[in-house]
């Protein structure tokens, strides 16, 4: 059964209004992977309207804590969401496409 959770602030809801956005699963195995493009975005929930926490560099590593249940299609790409921390401790989401897994 997939959750979604209807995300409700008022500094997104009107970009975003009726979007639904899926919760991580929780069965997913912590991986180390490295970045595959320079200024890869981290953001504060798995969309691509939310707020940006920062920026990865090409072959950066980063620790994949979690993923989204399915893929979401963005232009003509179709990926997962992956839940990321870098070695400095940030933490948020990025869009698979430009994450080389291992």
């Amino acid at each position: 059964m997939v959750k979604m959770l209807r995300y409700r602030n008022n500094e997104l809801s009107q970009r975003i209004e009726n979007e639904y956005i899926e919760l991580p699963t929780t069965d997913f195995k912590k991986t180390k992977d490295t970045i595959k493009d320079s200024d890869l975005r981290v953001r504060e929930f798995p969309h691509i309207n939310a707020k940006i926490m920062g920026l990865l560099q090409k072959d950066q590593e980063v620790e994949i804590l979690n993923r989204t249940m399915l893929k979401k299609k963005i232009s003509d790409m179709n990926d997962y969401w992956y839940y990321i921390r870098t070695g400095d401790g940030l933490e948020g989401w990025s869009y698979g496409m430009f994450i080389e897994l291992n």
